[in-house]
């Protein structure tokens, strides 16, 4: 008897969000234009690739992803991908408290989802909890 395997794919559209400051780089031409690329063109190169084997993915977009390249995010919701909230500008969950990643994230989900129910990803167990 055959086994199905299934596979889940998960996508984190940092873009520029990334390096806002949480992470370092927001200094680096070479790391805010790699962010740039992702949003503008490789976002649309993951669901071209998409569309042609036919999978249905998970976009975890940051807020400042959806302002910052609102054509490309749409088309992820456009194309049949769930979209779930990824912060507001990819905060370090290390040394980002519970209360500001709450507040960061009920600013956000307006900007990201529109269409789509809340997909909350928790990096924190005490998240889960709240």
């Amino acid at each position: 008897m055959t086994k199905e395997i299934l596979v889940g794919f998960g996508i984190d559209v940092d873009a520029v969000a990334g390096w806002l400051g949480s992470y370092g780089g927001e200094d680096s031409p070479d790391d805010i234009s790699r962010g740039v690329f992702a949003g503008e063109v490789g976002a649309m190169r993951l669901l071209d690739l998409f569309d042609k084997l036919d999978i249905k993915t998970t976009w975890f977009i940051p807020g400042h992803s959806a302002e910052t390249f609102p054509e490309q995010m749409a088309e992820v919701a456009k194309r049949g991908h769930e979209i779930g909230v990824h912060g507001y500008s990819h905060e370090n969950p290390i040394t980002t408290i519970i209360t500001v990643t709450l507040i960061t994230t009920t600013h956000t989900t307006p900007i990201v989802i529109t269409t789509k129910p809340l997909v909350l990803r928790s990096f924190s167990s005490k998240l889960m909890m709240v």
